[in-house]
């Protein structure tokens, strides 16, 4: 009978457990995978990533804003990255989510952002925003918000509404003039806008 020699079964074993090595990886990937889609359906099927615009009337000459949502899925959450513009459509700030959680029940989108003002883009703040979800037909998707941070004049609170961009050719450059893709997208609110607005 044949019996295989030391070196081969050596090889046989470490062969098989590569292979396991592997299985596993690609399981652990997996079963990632299917449980943050379960997790993210279930309660209703979020529709909340892709490109929107904010208009925030009490935002004292800087009244709009363009923000990304997008689920990241090795940090297992919802990034809404943005930028805050002047109203003439330069920008001001740019803002980044540090975490967020998505409260189905309640229907909202909670974040933590961090934000960096352009004119001094070594200096850090951080504030804290909510998107209110609604319902549309078998999705959650956001209607409007309000976010939280603190600035040179103290701690403000400032409601915004939510509009998807359907353009993908809008915005993509958040270190330009936005003016012309601002008005495309909201012109209502950009003939609304208040330039004379003291700035914060």
């Amino acid at each position: 009978m044949w019996r295989p020699s030391f070196w081969q079964y050596f090889r046989m074993e470490w062969m098989w457990t590569i292979v396991g090595a592997v299985l596993g990886i690609v399981g652990m990937f997996v079963f990632e995978y299917l449980w943050s889609l379960i997790a993210r359906r279930s309660g209703g099927t979020l529709a909340i990533e892709g490109t929107w615009c904010e208009w925030t009337p009490e935002g004292y000459g800087r009244q709009f804003s363009v923000g990304v949502i997008k689920y990241r899925f090795w940090k297992r959450r919802y990034d809404f990255d943005g930028t805050n513009y002047y109203n003439d459509g330069r920008p001001y700030c740019h803002w980044s989510t540090t975490a967020s959680y998505v409260d189905k029940e309640r229907k909202e989108l909670h974040y933590i952002f961090a934000n960096h003002d352009l004119s001094s883009p070594q200096v850090q703040s951080y504030g804290y925003g909510v998107v209110s979800l609604v319902v549309r037909g078998k999705e959650l998707v956001p209607s409007d918000g309000f976010y939280l941070y603190s600035g040179s004049n103290g701690a403000r609170q400032m409601g915004h509404s939510m509009l998807r961009v359907t353009d993908s050719a809008l915005f993509l450059d958040r270190s330009m003039n936005v003016a012309t893709d601002l008005q495309k997208v909201l012109p209502n609110e950009w003939q609304q806008r208040s330039d004379a607005a003291k700035a914060n």
